[in-house]
């Protein structure tokens, strides 16, 4: 079975509406002159961003690139389609690859552009997704509809430290990845459905990032007192920092 929403070989830098009627196989359409503000749909900073060199705009997405911190790398050897495919740049939370949880509800605190949860729609689940930035969840419903999983996620400004504030579940699934308030998140657990999990990832202590950081006897004892039980805890790193990643599940 072929993924939901592949990855991407190839940049696409023309505008919308040429890509649309010549689709580049393998190619995700960003118009040169959208990069800046859908910085959202690359890939991790530092990686090279293979760019179809289809007419002048290539020049351009090279140029915007590399001021956003990418290599850009023109590419000559590439072929049209009749078959468009919402191919994507961007990439889910390493957590959720693979998923081991059939299709549910979930709700996605902290959505920020929404590439977790549109990750999740696209792959059957039903996805709410919560931000106290006004601007973020503009971006996400956008995303969502480029994706073409509008029906499926639903989209929130809500602040994750006003319970009152947020939708009620019960759900499958928690994601808070990279939010400042993880404890406000573990304490979401009664949001869950007897067996629903949290996936939680959050700066570690050392981390050079504003706000509360973790390690993994935080996370562990607040999950206790929340209900939760640990499935997994562990460290890693994400955007150059280190982080604390663990998956919670209530009894």
């Amino acid at each position: 079975m072929e993924p939901a929403l592949p990855q991407a070989r190839l940049l696409d830098p023309r505008p919308e509406e040429e890509a649309a009627s010549a689709p580049i196989a393998e190619a995700a359409n960003i118009p040169a002159d959208q990069l800046r503000e859908r910085r959202h749909e690359l890939p991790p900073r530092g990686r090279t961003v293979l760019v179809a060199r289809a007419d002048p705009a290539a020049d351009e997405a090279i140029a915007q690139l590399a001021r956003m911190g990418y290599r850009g790398s023109s590419v000559d050897d590439w072929d049209y389609t009749e078959q468009p495919k919402p191919w994507r740049l961007w990439e889910p939370n390493p957590m959720l690859q693979p998923l081991p949880m059939p299709p549910g509800e979930a709700l996605d605190l902290g959505c920020g552009s929404g590439r977790d949860a549109v990750w999740l729609a696209a792959h059957g689940w039903r996805v709410t997704g919560v931000d106290i930035l006004p601007e973020a969840i503009g971006m996400a419903e956008r995303l969502a509809e480029r994706y073409g999983v509008s029906e499926a996620a639903r989209w929130q400004v809500a602040d994750l430290r006003r319970p009152d504030s947020l939708p009620d579940g019960p759900f499958d699934l928690l994601l808070a990845f990279l939010c400042r308030h993880w404890r406000a998140a573990v304490a979401l657990a009664d949001r869950l459905k007897p067996g629903g999990r949290l996936f939680l990832e959050a700066f570690a202590e050392g981390a050079r990032r504003p706000g509360v950081t973790a390690d993994p006897r935080d996370v562990l004892q607040a999950a206790e007192a929340a209900g939760l039980w640990p499935e997994a805890v562990e460290t890693g790193e994400r955007q150059g920092s280190p982080t604390v990643r663990a998956v919670l599940r209530r009894a």
